[in-house]
């Protein structure tokens, strides 16, 4: 599985659309960027009201599209994305306690780190480094108040669970997927593989894959709705898919034949 998992990631992350993709990024991150400076220029007459903290997001924009420029030429380096999120993370955590953008940017470091091996090597320390700064995140509303300090705790913490859920259940999917793409090249299910299935089966799951309703498929099979519901029920059990759901996004495309091994 996990040689799979490092296939898929050779196969797409640096793919040329991949490539292509990061570079369109780094271009539009550019102009915002860019955009974002005229505009501070603009505001304090072309450097002659800079405050402190104006001159400092000046900076930081300016930096980063530099960084941009540089991912536009090696849009394989995934890492400088992560460096660049997790800059932004920190900074939007302790400039704005109560913005979750600093939990989206934090875990997209993770994500880009993960994709160019970052971990592969003195994985303790590292994990430690990882450890503090989402620590850092959590702790620095404490200066505003225990309070503030618990709803804003809350918050991230349950942002971080959501979206690291969101993005495990999206790459199983995407994997189950390849897996079946491995398995089955000629997309074909043969129910002779499967116990308790026989030829008269062919005729419900078919007409299932053609997302007819129970009582549809019951009339032009002349048969009972229940009968019909229990029955593919118990085939979608032996099958696993868990339900009529599973068993079409698994199987949409297939060819079923019931095909014994002589």
């Amino acid at each position: 599985m996990d040689g799979l998992r490092e296939i898929m990631k050779k196969d797409f992350f640096y793919s040329q659309k991949a490539l292509l993709i990061i570079k369109a990024i780094a271009i539009i991150a550019f102009i915002i960027l860019m955009v974002c400076d005229f505009l501070i220029l603009f505001e304090t007459s072309f450097f002659k009201a800079f405050t402190n903290n104006q001159l400092f997001v000046f900076i930081e924009d300016f930096v980063v599209a530099t960084v941009c420029v540089i991912l536009f030429f090696y849009p394989q380096r995934y890492s400088l994305i992560g460096i660049c999120s997790l800059w932004y993370s920190i900074v939007i955590s302790t400039v704005s306690v109560d913005n979750m953008m600093c939990i989206i940017m934090f875990l997209l470091t993770l994500c880009t780190f993960l994709i160019r091996g970052v971990f592969r090597t003195k994985k303790q320390i590292k994990a430690v480094i990882v450890i503090l700064v989402y620590l850092y995140e959590l702790l620095i509303s404490l200066r505003f108040g225990f309070k503030l300090f618990v709803e804003c705790s809350l918050l991230k913490i349950g942002y971080t669970f959501v979206i690291v859920l969101c993005i495990y259940l999206y790459s199983e999917f995407h994997l189950s997927n390849v897996l079946i793409e491995l398995n089955d090249k000629n997309h074909i299910l043969n129910l002779a593989d499967y116990d308790g299935i026989n030829r008269c089966d062919i005729d419900l799951l078919e007409r299932v894959l053609r997302n007819k309703k129970y009582k549809e498929i019951a009339f032009e099979l002349h048969g009972n709705p229940g009968t019909i519901r229990n029955r593919l029920n118990k085939l979608y059990d032996i099958l696993s898919t868990g339900d009529r759901t599973g068993f079409i996004l698994k199987y949409n495309g297939y060819k079923i034949v019931y095909e014994p091994e002589d």
